[in-house]
């Protein structure tokens, strides 16, 4: 995985980050966490049953991160 993008990236997602890399941290059901962009942070929400975000660096980015990992379950 490249440098220059946040930690919730997976290595298999080739888009690129979306704002700070600390803008949200997203916590998984077993302990582990990841800090992540707003865009990463929303796809590995998605991603990962009973995940759950937190603030980060940006105020909001944790609201917007919901937001989006809401809507890609819906379509």
């Amino acid at each position: 995985m490249p440098t220059d993008r946040c930690s919730a990236a997976h290595a298999e997602d080739p888009t690129p980050c979306g704002g700070p890399g600390d803008a949200v941290t997203i916590l998984d059901g077993v302990g582990g966490a990841a800090a992540g962009c707003e865009h990463h942070g929303a796809r590995i929400l998605a991603a990962i049953d009973g995940a759950r975000v937190e603030p980060g660096s940006v105020v909001g980015a944790a609201t917007r991160t919901f937001v989006a990992a809401r809507s890609a379950l819906l379509y």
